[in-house]
């Protein structure tokens, strides 16, 4: 549906996984990815996902999500090809590792990364999925967060605006 920086995937408050409030990351929908152009020395990706409280505390919520970190494009023809990942969280689920997933991957080499969440095979509903804390880490040890940088580009199964709100208003935030 939309790709949120630092507020849940309805735009009306922080990340929450577990029960557990986050400020600083991303959350979007089953099926989407971020992609962002990476500094010449960057050498690792570290971070933490999963399924946010909106979803997952639905009633009669099933969410389960894979997320994933490729260092190259892992879009085919029509699909993710989910052997590329260099990182996977395996399923994220509302009864299994709903307490997310830490995720820590080199990426020596990369010129981009891609942030990939997809549903883990039962559908989309309550696939709401929160990115907490992304940041890549250069040859020197110092951290960059993922949300500092200018994506480069967003993808989601019910589409997307840059610059403009999904129905072509102006931006807003908190009014």
């Amino acid at each position: 549906n939309v790709v949120r920086w630092n507020r849940n995937v309805y735009n009306n408050g922080n990340m929450k996984v577990d029960g557990k409030t986050y400020t600083t990351g991303f959350s979007t929908d089953a099926n989407a990815m971020v992609l962002f152009n990476l500094p010449a020395n960057a050498v690792k990706f570290k971070g933490f996902c999963g399924i946010d409280d909106t979803g997952r505390l639905q009633n009669g919520a099933t969410s389960s999500i894979k997320f994933m970190v490729f260092a190259g494009d892992p879009t085919g023809r029509t699909a993710c090809n989910m052997n590329a990942a260099v990182a996977n969280s395996g399923i994220v689920s509302f009864s299994s590792q709903k307490e997310g997933v830490d995720m820590e991957v080199d990426i020596t080499g990369a010129k981009q990364i891609y942030l990939v969440m997809a549903d883990a095979g039962d559908g989309k509903d309550y696939d709401h999925g929160d990115w907490i804390n992304p940041r890549i880490v250069d040859n020197n040890g110092q951290e960059v967060m993922l949300t500092t940088l200018k994506e480069n580009v967003l993808t989601a199964t019910w589409g997307y605006k840059i610059n403009k709100e999904l129905d072509g208003n102006t931006l807003r935030v908190n009014g």
